[in-house]
């Protein structure tokens, strides 16, 4: 009898933190539609520097902004909002967002010469 208690207790457990999860909305998924990076794809051209905002629409501050290359340019953060400027030189670079629950987008910045 114990245990047949023991193990219709667990199973409430299991269903209860289940049923948090979803209640909470856990997402751990990428790109899944609530964190949009705006622009998502720009093109310089030239061999000066030049500087464009990227904003993020949804999500959840605070949010963890990343560059893939410093050696391309550099960004500057202010909450939902971040400055890529471009150094002279020529490839592709890519701008992440990330919101306080994982949720993520990317923007690529092509620099041509």
């Amino acid at each position: 009898m114990y245990s047949k208690m023991k193990r219709f207790a667990m199973g409430l457990t299991g269903l209860a933190f289940v049923g948090g999860l979803l209640a909470f909305g856990v997402s751990c998924s990428e790109e899944d539609g609530n964190v949009v990076l705006v622009p998502d794809q720009v093109t310089i051209t030239g061999s000066h520097a030049t500087s464009v905002v990227f904003t993020v629409a949804g999500g959840v501050e605070p949010y963890e902004w990343n560059i893939a290359s410093t050696a391309n340019g550099s960004l500057v953060v202010n909450g939902n909002q971040a400055i890529y400027t471009s150094v002279a030189g020529n490839g592709a670079n890519f701008i992440t967002v990330v919101d306080y629950y994982g949720d993520w987008d990317q923007a690529q910045v092509l620099q041509n010469p």
